[in-house]
């Protein structure tokens, strides 16, 4: 499924980064028209990474990452 740069969360697992391999995103900043992106391959290693619109229909999203919410929690 091919996504959009804001689908690019914290722990979503995304194909054709890197070649053909399954990488997981460790860390995404959006910014406009691109999206400066940090991700584990298979291996381990972290990769730093910066993608365009033009790049979105090359992408396939594997699962999605963390959604994160702006509600605090109270102790």
């Amino acid at each position: 499924m091919a996504i959009k740069l804001e689908d690019l969360k914290v722990d979503s697992q995304v194909k054709r980064i890197i070649g053909r391999e399954v990488v997981s995103i460790v860390s995404s900043q959006l910014n406009g028209e691109y999206c400066q992106i940090v991700v584990r391959d298979g291996q381990g290693k972290l990769h730093d990474q910066v993608l365009f619109r033009d790049q979105e229909s090359e992408l396939e999203l594997i699962s999605g990452g963390k959604k994160w919410s702006s509600r605090l929690l109270s102790i």
